[in-house]
């Protein structure tokens, strides 16, 4: 016959084979050959760690317990230095040393003026289709483009309005000469426009690219 004793992995399963194990024993040592100082170890082994799990799961609801304070504590201080810092801001008194001891830093630079993009250049393609790219030069992040085109390099007319430094033309008409120039936006504000491109240029042949 094959016997099995199995601790479950769970803690608190875990105790209860421990008690039902000391229990067991203590009826039952002195039949099975064994003496008092056998028994007290079971006992110990058993309490022990009985003992060391009930320490345990107070020491978890002690430590939840200690976090939720520190979050409520947190939140408490927050509005209290905030409030501090909006009052220190307007204080004539505040001179750059003492904001800096105090943490408070100066606000970021300007984003810099809304400048022409730059190397604004067109690819035709044989579907009729025309990608235009360029650079953003020094414009920042946030930055959108108001994409402008001419049949004739003399009269601008608005095209598109892109997030990206690319637009793709649906209209330009393989053979046709077509202009593109492009202006930064930003903030209500808007560049001169960029130098042109042009797709067909008058004495110029071109090589039709494949659409992507």
């Amino acid at each position: 016959m094959i016997l099995k004793f199995t601790i479950p992995a769970p803690d608190a399963a875990a105790s209860d084979k421990f008690q039902q194990f000391k229990t067991g024993f203590a009826a039952n040592f002195g039949a099975l050959g064994f003496d008092v100082p056998d028994l007290d170890a079971v006992i110990a082994a058993a309490n022990d760690f009985t003992n060391g799990l009930a320490a345990s799961e107070l020491a978890k609801v002690a430590a939840q317990n200690a976090v939720q304070l520190k979050d409520t504590k947190r939140e408490e201080g927050t509005v209290t230095i905030r409030d501090y810092v909006s009052r220190i801001k307007g204080n004539p008194a505040a001179t750059p040393a003492i904001l800096t001891a105090l943490g408070i830093t100066p606000a970021s630079a300007s984003a810099g003026p809304v400048v022409p993009p730059i190397e604004v250049s067109a690819t035709p393609n044989a579907n009729g289709t025309c990608k235009v790219k360029w650079k953003r030069s020094t414009n920042s992040v946030g930055t959108t483009w108001i994409v402008e085109s001419s049949l004739d390099g003399s009269a601008w007319t608005f095209l598109a309005t892109s997030s990206r430094t690319n637009y793709v033309d649906t209209a330009a008409a393989p053979g046709v000469t077509k202009s593109y120039r492009v202006r930064a936006q930003r903030k209500n504000v808007t560049s001169a426009p960029s130098a042109s491109a042009t797709i067909y240029d008058a004495g110029e042949s071109f090589n039709l690219q494949l659409a992507a």
